[in-house]
């Protein structure tokens, strides 16, 4: 009714609601026969023509290039370490940031400690009752 909603409880409430019904709404059309159209499952290959090996290039860095990087970042930022602690500690963290970097690129590898993501709605505000737009950020684990 466009009234504005400040009460958390009934925005969670609001927020539930509508989830719980996505899959319920998008499935009460879709189940009737008329609506399920079958038809045969393209291979793969009809979608990816050739096979690309080596698609990403990383070069090794250098300590210099790290301390830069952690340099730029912004104080009060979120992170699982404080910047400022990172900044503090550069000169001693930088070697082994760089020498387990430039090991994982000669190894092919990526650690899955760090292919790990926390997702964190934005702080907001006031919200209408209006759930049709959800924003969320994806924080990365460093």
């Amino acid at each position: 009714n466009g009234d504005l909603v400040k009460d958390r409880r009934i925005i969670a409430n609001e927020f539930n609601k509508y989830f719980a019904s996505v899959a319920h709404n998008l499935n009460k059309n879709a189940l009737r026969p008329e609506n399920l159209p079958i038809s045969p499952i393209p291979d793969f290959s009809t979608y990816i023509s050739t096979r690309v090996n080596d698609s990403l290039f990383f070069e090794p860095c250098s300590s210099l290039e790290i301390e830069h990087i952690i340099n730029e970042l912004e104080n009060g930022k979120a992170s699982d370490i404080p910047v400022r602690v990172l900044k503090s500690c550069n000169s001693i963290i930088n070697p082994h940031l760089t020498k387990y970097y430039n090991k994982f690129i000669d190894l092919g590898i990526f650690p899955n400690i760090l292919k790990v993501g926390h997702i964190t709605p934005p702080k907001i505000f006031y919200m209408k009752t209006n759930m049709d737009f959800v924003v969320t950020i994806q924080l990365l684990m460093l």
